[in-house]
């Protein structure tokens, strides 16, 4: 038998049956679950597809998996490339997480190095000579003879 398109009138049916299959399951759940679970749980779901990454994930997935459905000989490459792209994606953090140690490092020596002439104007202010070697600072001394 081949397949024929649905009409118009039947897509529409189709649909209100699922509305009503997806009401009835959702008030099925409310007495078993309770109001505030699934209003928590409502939130939750709502809030995840505020996320775009999250979103285009699971787009992706969903088109794999139709393509995948419908092209059975692709399924080799889609997981192939999900497995480049995973590489893509880990080498990438590697390296970013790189330049960030690197940064890390570059700002702690700026923040020493900052420290170190704040400590020296400081020492200019209040007349503490800071020497070369550590531990050898000297005030200046007052020299009056007594008599």
């Amino acid at each position: 038998k081949d397949w024929v398109a649905p009409t118009i009138e039947e897509q529409e049916r189709t649909q209100n049956k699922a509305v009503k299959l997806l009401i009835l399951a959702i008030e099925d759940y409310v007495p078993m679950l309770g109001r505030d679970y699934c209003i928590h749980g409502a939130v939750k779901f709502l809030e995840f597809l505020q996320v775009d990454a999250l979103v285009q994930h699971l787009a992706y997935f969903m088109l794999d998996k139709l393509v995948s459905n419908i092209l059975p000989h692709t399924k080799a490459g889609i997981e192939k490339s999900h497995v480049e792209l995973a590489n893509f994606i880990k080498k990438r953090q590697v390296e970013t997480k790189r330049r960030a140690e690197k940064m890390r490092a570059q700002m702690a020596v700026e923040i020493q190095q900052h420290a170190q002439r704040f400590r020296q104007r400081q020492a200019s202010r209040t007349g503490i000579i800071v020497g070369a070697a550590a531990g050898s600072e000297t005030k200046p001394s007052n020299n009056v003879d007594m008599m």
